[in-house]
């Protein structure tokens, strides 16, 4: 049941990711809302294999929707994950606090948009596919993307609360 509240909640934010923001681009750009949940599952919760499983059905719905070359989304979400279980556990850190949480996001922003360029590159230079953001057209959309998740932070951190809350009392996923 935790799984499936977790699929329900990620194919909630999916349909405001690429329905609602989809068309309100800002610089050419929308949002990853996707990207900011798996952040903060991978911040917040102490289970790995919850955290991984929310990166790889995120990434799947990411995928999907993105239309670039399949599988890098999961790919780079998961890669996230333990990237974010490798600082905990290097740094001691059972919980992450708002003080370190900017920083992380910006990192952990700059570590998924690397991660995609290259498995685009790999897959063009493979001819998989003919789809690729050259490394310049990803440094001019970076700003504009990083200026807009950074304004929806706030609200996908409250949604994220409140799809916690949810599952805790009705459900009875998660920590008290």
């Amino acid at each position: 049941m935790k799984y499936l509240a977790y699929i329900l909640w990620l194919a909630v934010l999916t349909g405001l990711n690429f329905g609602v923001f989809g068309n309100l681009a800002f610089f050419g750009t929308v949002p990853n809302l996707l990207l900011l949940f798996v952040i903060f599952t991978g911040s917040l919760k102490a289970d790995l294999f919850e955290r991984l499983f929310v990166a790889f059905v995120g990434g799947l719905f990411a995928d999907y929707w993105n239309g670039g070359f399949f599988g890098g989304f999961t790919l780079a979400f998961i890669l996230l994950i333990l990237l974010l279980q490798a600082v905990r556990s290097a740094f001691s850190l059972r919980d992450m606090d708002w003080k370190y949480f900017y920083a992380v996001f910006f990192l952990a922003y700059v570590f998924v948009g690397l991660t995609l360029w290259a498995y685009n590159f790999v897959a063009l230079r493979s001819n998989w596919t003919e789809y690729y953001i050259s490394f310049l057209g990803f440094l001019r959309k970076w700003p504009g993307e990083m200026l807009y998740n950074l304004v929806l932070l706030y609200p996908t951190k409250r949604y994220y609360d409140f799809a916690q809350k949810i599952n805790r009392r009705y459900l009875e996923i998660g920590q008290p």
